[in-house]
């Protein structure tokens, strides 16, 4: 070149990355995440499905394994389709977190609108809100960057780490959040040059070394632009004033579930201390006592607002059963039943008994499990082997054929297989199904304490059945001591 302020604009690297970001191929997500994963193949799919049920976009996932495919083969339905949730790279150079961070936010982050660096083991929670488009929302004109403080979560008592969800597994914590911060920046904030110029700054952590020029404030508002600076004897005074630090944890804060069982003091010493990770050789140097007073601290108080919230997430698939799931225990499998007769081919290979609790005790297949006699109301009835309190009574009608002889019932419930009480009685002739999804349910609304339930067919008939369900609760000591337990008062309710 010719020019030589063209050929130094070529040649210079801060004009590089300025330029290289000035022109943003255009904003294709919203809220995205940037994380660096190096032996967490076990909680990556939880990690993801969480962030996405409270509104991340999208996820630029970097594997910090030895080899590409450990990570991969988890991540494949992330990655799949026009707009897959996932952008996989592998980075090859073990424990280079920072390389790692300004890779991504170098190729990447002018696809986002905001951006956070988070780890694995790191679980954003909202409270409340449950949502980061709308927590950003009362940011969104006042901000360039949000603080969010970690809350440190401890093993919950487990010596070694079990299998299954991080959310619903551990609910211990300490009773404050840490000084130590994660950061949502606004990806046209983020001071690109910088970062390189500055190759040493925990942008994840802190961007006021970065950028002094950008508006920083934590989630109640209040400015971090001087919290790093005397670190961290200004970060535990500001937490420290008041009743701040209690405010913050109402919020948000970052769930950090950084030990996850005793063996994870060792677990991060063996999983490599090559660049950022040499910082993890502290944890393989702590005396037992010191590890038992990080327990001490990490458990000290229950926090179960992650896992309820997460249950509740998961609890959505209920909504695709083709059998709505009760919310109360079934009480009824395994008990002993008998009924007033039995048809003469089902005699032939067992007793009344066995042919009244197979209702119970095997599964649905569309066909009668037990059979009566014909004759004039024939009834079966079940002991539960205890009191409880009746919630629901699900009928399973056979499939196959005569589908109308159970039609026409009676329910009825009893303490003593004595004195019985009438809890429902059906005349309207109008047949249900069972194994196709429309079983008879009745419900119960109010406590009614019973030990016996009998159903009736009415009429000269037949009774058979292909399942019977009760589900009901424990009775409380001080109902069962009460004579009229069985005579309370309660509504009943018919789901069609």
């Amino acid at each position: 070149m010719t020019d030589s302020g063209t050929w130094s604009e070529a040649h210079d690297p801060q004009t590089y990355l300025t330029q290289r970001h000035a022109s943003p191929k255009g904003v294709r997500y919203g809220f995205v995440l940037i994380a660096c994963a190096r032996w967490e193949e076990a909680h990556i799919c939880e990690w993801l499905d969480y962030h996405r049920s409270i509104g991340f976009d999208h996820v630029y996932l970097y594997s910090n394994d030895d080899s590409p495919v450990t990570l991969y083969e988890r991540l494949l339905p992330y990655l799949q389709g026009p707009e897959p949730f996932v952008t996989y790279r592998h980075y090859a150079y073990s424990g280079q977190q920072l390389a790692i961070y300004r890779d991504a936010l170098q190729r990447f982050s002018n696809e986002a609108g905001w951006v956070m660096m988070l780890d694995i083991d790191e679980f954003l929670c909202l409270p409340g809100v449950d949502n980061i488009g709308r927590f950003v929302a009362d940011f969104e004109s006042r901000t360039d960057a949000i603080y969010f403080n970690w809350k440190t979560f401890g093993t919950s008592g487990f010596a070694r780490r079990p299998a299954g969800s991080v959310l619903l597994n551990y609910t211990a914590t300490e009773g404050i959040v840490s000084p130590f911060t994660k950061v949502l920046i606004r990806s046209s904030a983020i001071p690109y040059a910088a970062l390189h110029d500055k190759p040493h700054v925990a942008m994840m952590h802190d961007w006021a070394e970065a950028g002094p020029e950008l508006r920083l404030c934590n989630v109640l508002g209040d400015s971090m632009t001087h919290y790093y600076r005397q670190w961290p004897v200004d970060a535990w005074a500001y937490l420290r004033e008041g009743d701040t630090n209690e405010r913050i944890r109402q919020r948000a804060y970052v769930a950090h579930f950084s030990m996850k069982s005793d063996e994870d003091f060792d677990r991060r010493v063996a999983r490599g201390l090559k660049g950022e990770f040499l910082v993890e050789s502290m944890w393989g140097k702590l005396t037992q006592a010191e590890r038992q007073e990080f327990h001490d601290r990490t458990n000290a108080v229950t926090d179960t607002y992650l896992r309820d919230y997460w249950q509740s997430y998961l609890d959505q698939a209920y909504a695709y059963s083709s059998f709505e799931a009760s919310p109360w225990p079934l009480v009824s499998e395994g008990c002993q039943a008998t009924q007033s007769s039995i048809i003469a081919p089902h005699a032939e290979r067992r007793s009344i008994e066995q042919d009244a609790a197979s209702v119970l005790n095997e599964a649905p297949t569309g066909r009668p499990h037990n059979h009566t006699d014909r004759e004039v109301d024939p009834w079966w009835r079940v002991d539960l082997g205890r009191v409880v309190e009746l919630r629901e009574v699900r009928l399973f009608n056979r499939l196959d054929t005569a589908l109308e002889r159970v039609a026409n019932i009676r329910i009825e419930y009893a303490l003593d297989d004595i004195e019985w009480q009438t809890l429902l009685v059906k005349t309207d002739g109008e047949i249900y199904g069972g194994l196709d999804g429309t079983p008879f349910r009745v419900l119960v609304e109010g406590p009614l304490a019973v030990r016996f339930v009998r159903v009736t067919v009415l009429g000269d008939t037949y009774l058979h059945f292909d399942r019977i369900e009760i589900f009901g609760t424990d009775v409380p000591d001080d109902r069962l001591a009460t004579q009229d337990a069985g005579r309370s008062e309660h509504k009943v309710h018919v789901v069609s």
